[in-house]
């Protein structure tokens, strides 16, 4: 089975609150319908090998941002930038169950600005079911 997705943010997300989900709104491609632009998060239709990446970019905001590529609440990689449009790129190869969600969300911060204007990405991809 195929699965493979890409979304983008082409809206600006301003006071993003602690571990709340980063939104990408556009979804370019999404292979086995698993991504759910709605709430940002990506459930595994089958268990598997997967690789994610996500993008981030912060608009100046007083502070540095900090986000997370989550599975099932867990923080696996963390991208963070100093104060002003800085970008931050996480990527991670990680075994996940049938019914599981990944997504990105803010993290260490109570508000973030999130760029939209597609300077913003999250996708992943089955590598093979296991």
């Amino acid at each position: 089975m195929p699965v493979a997705f890409t979304a983008v943010k082409t809206q600006d997300q301003i006071s993003v609150g602690l571990n709340q989900h980063i939104l990408f709104d556009h979804v370019v491609l999404n292979e086995g319908n698993a991504f759910h632009s709605q709430t940002g998060v990506f459930t595994a239709p089958v268990s598997g090998i997967y690789q994610f990446q996500a993008m981030v970019m912060a608009r100046p905001q007083g502070h540095s941002f900090h986000a997370t590529i989550t599975h099932n609440g867990v923080n696996i990689v963390k991208m963070d930038g100093e104060n002003g449009y800085d970008h931050s790129t996480g990527a991670v190869v990680i075994r996940v169950q049938a019914g599981e969600d990944v997504w990105v969300r803010n993290v260490d911060w109570v508000t973030g600005n999130i760029v939209g204007y597609s300077h913003c990405s999250f996708s992943g991809f089955l590598l093979w079911e296991a």
